[in-house]
């Protein structure tokens, strides 16, 4: 099953004001005149390029649970495959570390990879059905976090 990213208004609006003010002051001061020309265009072009990256860093951004993996997709860079049976722990967090997620309200899972500890940062919007979704995987409800069955004792 898929799940997208939950969201947080006011961190799109931060981040979406990395954009709109040097684009909107751009296009504003190449408005005024000659004068201003090279110092409008150069805030047109920043803001247009912040755009560019924020949207190919970003979008498409979801989780996709199938019987197998858990694929984490964010952007044009990131598509991490997570086999199930590699996940030991899913829990609450509020990390605010850079994460494939639009909300500080998150799902740290830790996971290994090549027999090494490895942790990654979400956000789904209904994390309740996105945890239920991983019990299907063979993991154990443990208070609010979820357990690999075989780390039980």
């Amino acid at each position: 099953m898929r799940h997208h990213s939950k969201k947080d208004w006011w961190l799109i609006g931060a981040v979406s004001s990395a954009v709109v003010i040097p684009l909107g002051l751009g296009i504003f001061l190449l408005r005024l005149g000659s004068q201003y020309r090279t110092v409008g265009a150069a805030l047109a072009i920043d803001g247009a390029i912040t755009a560019l990256v924020i949207l190919l860093l970003t979008y498409p951004l979801y989780y996709q649970i199938t019987s197998a993996e858990l694929i984490v997709r964010c952007g044009v860079l990131m598509n991490r495959h997570i086999p199930l049976g590699a996940i030991d722990e899913v829990r609450p967090d509020r990390n605010p570390a850079s994460a494939p997620a639009w909300s500080l309200d998150r799902l740290r899972i830790d996971y290994r990879s090549d027999d090494q500890p490895v942790s990654i940062l979400i956000s789904p919007a209904d994390k309740v059905l996105f945890m239920q979704d991983l019990m299907a995987g063979g993991m154990k409800m443990r208070g609010d976090h979820l357990v690999r069955e075989s780390s039980f004792t």
